[in-house]
């Protein structure tokens, strides 16, 4: 009997190692189950994560070569741009006495070598840069003003002179923009829109450095306005903008007006060897004449026999707003209101203002509109009610008040800026109102 329990005592540990054998098994294969679908997991996150990263790469490599073909196709289309107002930068003396001959060319040259040098003294890669220049000025008002004062033989001569300097640079261009004044539209606050008078020259650049400011490829603008203050509002969005304003230079002819001097980001340049340094004179310098015939052979400078009328220039004031800011006029003759009216309706033609109300009118014979017979001083002022109709309300500036604020075509002016900010002659010259 002892021997048959110690065989039972030994089944038992035998059967309890089996069974911790058997628990020590299932324990592994739990862990290696679990371990195995880890891998599983942790093989497809990493295979996951290679194929994204190689997508990844694929496309970074992908978007480097469109970036560098887009640096490519923008440095092989960069060019440099001059917009200038050849209104007031006016071409150097002997430039101008040679239009006939190679005035123009020359110009163009000189002009060509300014700029390249400008730009290359900024931009280290500029040498294959096109240069493009647009002039824009009032040709024939231009012409007949440089012969008057002795710079060209014949007005005829400037016509010469741009041919010349658009042929020796294909790029360059002398573009008229035609005699008297452009009216520009200009958003003011809301949906109201003022006229403005500018002068043509002013509009076509003001639009073109607009539309060239934000182009890509045009690397640098020379800016040649700095004898108009009527630039000034537009490069004020630019002025706390270094980036932008680091790719405008202003070009300096004639002394500048002093709100550019408040324009502290941007390059400033002078291409004295291309244009006049001081403003055109009002006439002719009178000839030398010699009196006789001295013995000791000096020269005595004859007056000269037409003196200039000392007249007052008159000027259309506008608020920093761009609103137009008309003055006071004596009351309105209603008996002269209705003649005008009547003269207006039996002709069909309306009043010349430039005629009537300046004094002169560049089309002379052929204006379309009335200039004789001469208006009475009621008339005139009667006119003159007319051409401020439009600007701003009459009730508010001649009463205070507007009794329609809710009615009124001109509520958007009710309650303008009446200070002064800038002044407009009858040339579209701009500068501060003092």
């Amino acid at each position: 009997m002892a021997d048959l329990h110690l065989f039972l005592q030994e089944m038992q540990r035998f059967r309890a190692s089996d069974e911790a054998r058997e628990r020590l098994v299932n324990e592994v294969l739990a862990k290696y189950s679990t371990l195995s679908e880890e891998h599983f997991i942790l093989k497809n996150d990493y295979a996951s994560e290679r194929d994204i990263r190689r997508n990844y790469q694929s496309t970074v490599e992908e978007k480097q070569s469109l970036i560098r073909e887009y640096e490519r196709q923008l440095e092989s289309s960069s060019f440099v741009l001059a917009l200038i107002d050849g209104d007031g930068a006016i071409f150097e003396d002997a430039l101008l006495q040679a239009a006939a001959g190679d005035g123009g060319s020359e110009a163009a040259s000189r002009l060509y070598q300014a700029i390249r040098n400008h730009v290359a003294a900024i931009y280290s890669n500029s040498g294959n840069w096109p240069v493009m220049v647009q002039i824009y000025l009032s040709l024939d008002k231009l012409a007949m003003k440089l012969a008057q004062v002795g710079l060209l033989r014949a007005p005829q001569e400037l016509r010469a002179f741009a041919q010349r300097f658009s042929v020796n640079q294909p790029l360059f261009s002398i573009i008229d923009v035609g005699q008297g004044k452009e009216r520009a539209d200009h958003k003011i606050k809301g949906n109201f829109s003022l006229k403005v008078l500018l002068s043509g020259a002013l509009t076509c650049v003001t639009e073109m450095l607009r539309t060239f400011s934000d182009n890509p490829t045009c690397r640098h603008i020379i800016f040649g306005g700095c004898h108009d203050a009527g630039y000034l509002l537009n490069l004020e969005h630019f002025k706390h903008n270094p980036s932008k304003a680091a790719r405008i230079t202003l070009l300096e002819t004639t002394p500048a007006y002093r709100g550019f001097a408040e324009l502290s980001n941007f390059t400033r340049a002078r291409f004295d060897d291309v244009f006049k340094t001081g403003p055109l004179p009002d006439y002719a310098p009178p000839p030398l004449s010699k009196s006789g015939a001295p013995a000791n052979g000096s020269i005595s400078i004859a007056p000269s026999s037409n003196t200039k009328t000392n007249t007052k220039k008159k000027y259309a004031y506008y608020n920093k707003a761009e609103q137009r800011l008309d003055e006071a006029l004596p009351p309105r003759d209603p008996a002269a209101a209705a003649s005008l009216e009547a003269r207006m309706k039996k002709t069909g033609k309306k009043m010349c203002n430039h005629w009537h109300l300046g004094g002169h009118c560049e089309n002379g014979k052929f204006c379309n509109f009335q200039h004789e017979p001469k208006l009475s001083p009621a008339e005139l002022n009667a006119l003159r009610y007319k051409t401020h109709l439009g600007h701003q309300c009459a009730l508010e500036r001649d009463q205070g008040y507007c009794p329609y604020p809710d009615n009124c075509h001109l509520r958007g002016t009710h309650g303008m800026d009446r200070v002064k900010h800038v002044r407009y002659d009858k040339d579209g010259n701009a500068d501060y109102a003092p």
